[in-house]
């Protein structure tokens, strides 16, 4: 099983800027009462407005299993949403999601796409309109008004490590230095100087200091747990400064020892980023 370092970093980076596409459309009449309008629509734009609505009906989305041979055109419809539909269409294309699923669009998963397109009865007014008429918790979501399963609930959890992040750094986290500006992309150096990463008033402290080194004149910290981890709950606390150009973070990295993982050290072996 995969063990986990926790990793804290101070660094530089550039601001980003989103693009937000705004549109609108009105739930007409003009569809065939036998279908809703999200089915007609996957029909139409997945290269499947050739079949009969009758067909549609029997062999697409009231298909039972998504993945049962004689319903390829349920599973195309599907697939289309999930990895097609969400990249060329606004939110509100899929405005049932987060009625069926209880998920952000953005966050959605094949399984809740499937549960968009089987939950609710073919001929109905509101489902028609976006509106499923039930809630479905496991696909295949055609059959509805079943009872949610009961709540698993977590065996007691016992803390087993705490980090004392009173005294020197160096002995809870290894202190880490990167050199290379280009594995970075960031507009400062980590250093191993004392004046980056330090305790002070029983806290861990991470900061960017201006002095000049290499041509670069912002030093950051950045340091990794000396234990490992393969399952649990973290808990920690941290006050960030509130400026631009200014990133902290926390990470999890994977591998087998000080965050060596299975295709090298980091970024090979990729990140979770938490903070």
């Amino acid at each position: 099983m995969a063990r986990t370092w926790l990793l804290f970093l101070l660094a530089t980076a550039p601001g980003t800027a989103a693009d937000v596409e705004e549109a609108k459309e009105a739930c007409a009449g003009a569809e065939s009462p036998e279908l809703s309008l999200r089915q007609l629509r996957a029909r139409r734009l997945n290269g499947t407005e050739s079949v009969s609505a009758d067909s549609f009906l029997k062999d697409g989305m009231r298909c039972a299993s998504i993945t049962a041979p004689e319903n390829e055109l349920c599973r195309e419809s599907v697939e289309w949403a999930f990895e097609v539909g969400l990249k060329k269409h606004p939110d509100w294309y899929f405005v049932p999601l987060g009625t069926t699923s209880h998920v952000p669009l953005h966050m959605a998963s094949l399984d809740d796409m499937q549960r968009l397109f089987f939950c609710g009865r073919a001929g109905d007014t509101a489902t028609r309109c976006g509106l499923p008429p039930c809630h479905c918790s496991t696909p295949p979501c055609d059959r509805c008004g079943g009872a949610l399963p009961p709540p698993q609930l977590a065996k007691p959890f016992t803390r087993i490590k705490r980090f004392n992040v009173a005294g020197d750094p160096k002995n809870e986290f290894d202190v880490v230095q990167i050199p290379d500006q280009n594995m970075t992309h960031s507009c400062s150096n980590y250093v191993d100087d004392g004046t980056t990463v330090f305790s002070e008033d029983g806290k861990l402290v991470l900061k960017v200091a201006s002095a000049c080194a290499d041509g670069r004149c912002l030093n950051s910290g950045r340091v990794m747990s000396k234990d490992a981890f393969t399952y649990g709950i973290f808990t920690f606390s941290a006050k960030v400064p509130k400026c631009h150009s200014v990133w902290p973070a926390l990470w999890l990295l994977p591998g087998s020892s000080k965050g060596d993982g299975r295709y090298g050290p980091w970024p090979c072996s990729g990140e979770i980023d938490v903070l």
